[in-house]
């Protein structure tokens, strides 16, 4: 745990650089348990959710199933598994080849709801001492298990830095239920009735959210993903919606107090404006983990009274979310044509191009608007 008081300025810039390092280990050949006989029939595999044998379950690699190329597979499924924030993945030839995934029980993003944090011996774990072989050069008939040790070296790294992740709500949710049981419950802002936008300042172009941390002491990796959170916000609007910490004499104007305490909570406790010189509580220790931005970015919409779609999360913002942000809270300027398109049949390309700058649109879309 550390003190923090408040997130480094972000100005506009991008909150999705990183520096990595990418490199993963063999750990051996690892024996296929008896049970584990069933063939892919999807992707996120559900065997062992509510699995109550003490064998380990899907042989310790308990998360998605993927059929890969054998041509480079080992790189394709560190890809694979690490953008799910899973830093174990394993190889199995038979009928083609395999990919699994697994976490270790360091990776504290994926096991660390769960009130025993001591998760050896779980039947969801690969037990490091059934290795048939640690040989790095013989080949394997059973299990071939890397792990990727990158981000061992990370100074309070609880997990695979969140620059290789990707992971979709969906993903969240799956990798959630396999581990508690059930999804893991957070407050969505699809249950929040009748939102409610918050009022904009005359002559102030967007919004500015002033805020507190309720506790500067709290874990790292959480404060990480809440100040890239707020900069997504900001980047993705370019700058119409800006989040920024009420510090010093003004602590006592913030209208959002940031907490962390409750693991089954990601959200606000309601979808208004709390008033003046009032705070409204925004509890946030349900997706207090890097593969949880996407719904730490959607609770700070449902603080502000948008409901940001699911769809997209993954790599911030999102299209749509963008949209409906700009339409609740619009800018001057540059803005103003593409929100005016908003009234129109929707047209991706249009709209896109109209509202966003260039460093929003890809590669196609630039070249249609040059």
């Amino acid at each position: 745990m550390a003190t923090h008081s408040a997130c480094p300025s972000e100005g506009t810039g991008s909150p999705f650089l990183q520096k990595l390092d990418i490199q993963y280990e063999k750990v051996g050949c690892f024996p296929k348990v008896a049970s584990d006989t069933e063939p892919i029939s999807d992707e996120r595999d559900m065997k062992c959710k509510n699995y109550a044998m003490q064998k380990a379950c899907r042989s310790g690699l308990p998360f998605f199933r993927l059929k890969v190329q054998e041509d480079g597979a080992a790189g394709t499924c560190f890809r694979y598994c690490t953008s799910k924030g899973l830093d174990l993945f394993g190889l199995i030839r038979s009928d083609g080849m395999e990919c699994r995934c697994g976490a270790s029980e360091g990776n504290a993003a994926v096991w660390h709801h769960i009130k025993n944090t001591d998760v050896s011996g779980s039947p969801l774990q690969l037990d490091l001492s059934t290795a048939l072989s640690t040989s790095q050069t013989e080949p394997c008939s059973a299990i071939e298990v890397y792990r990727y040790i990158g981000w061992m070296e990370m100074p309070e790294a609880g997990g695979v830095p969140w620059a290789l992740q990707e992971p979709s709500v969906l993903d969240t949710l799956y990798i959630d239920s396999i581990v508690h049981g059930s999804p893991h419950p957070v407050l969505s802002p699809s249950v929040i009735t009748a939102p409610k936008t918050w009022p904009q300042k005359l002559r102030v172009s967007g919004i500015r959210v002033p805020y507190v941390l309720a506790s500067a002491d709290l874990d790292d990796n959480a404060h990480d993903v809440f100040c890239r959170a707020t900069a997504d916000w900001s980047y993705q609007t370019s700058g119409c919606v800006r989040f920024y910490p009420a510090t010093g004499v003004v602590a006592k104007q913030a209208h959002l107090s940031i907490t962390f305490e409750n693991p089954d909570m990601c959200g606000p406790e309601k979808s208004e404006y709390p008033g003046a010189g009032k705070a409204l509580r925004l509890d946030l220790g349900g997706c207090a983990t890097p593969r949880n931005m996407g719904q730490m970015v959607q609770a700070l919409g449902a603080a502000l009274g948008v409901d940001v779609p699911l769809e997209g999360l993954e790599g911030g913002l999102g299209q749509k979310g963008i949209r409906k942000a700009l339409t609740a809270y619009p800018c001057t300027g540059e803005h103003d044509a593409a929100l005016s398109l908003l009234q129109r049949p929707y047209n991706h390309t249009l709209v896109m191009t109209t509202m966003l700058p260039q460093k929003h649109l890809s590669p196609i879309e630039r070249r249609q608007n040059s």
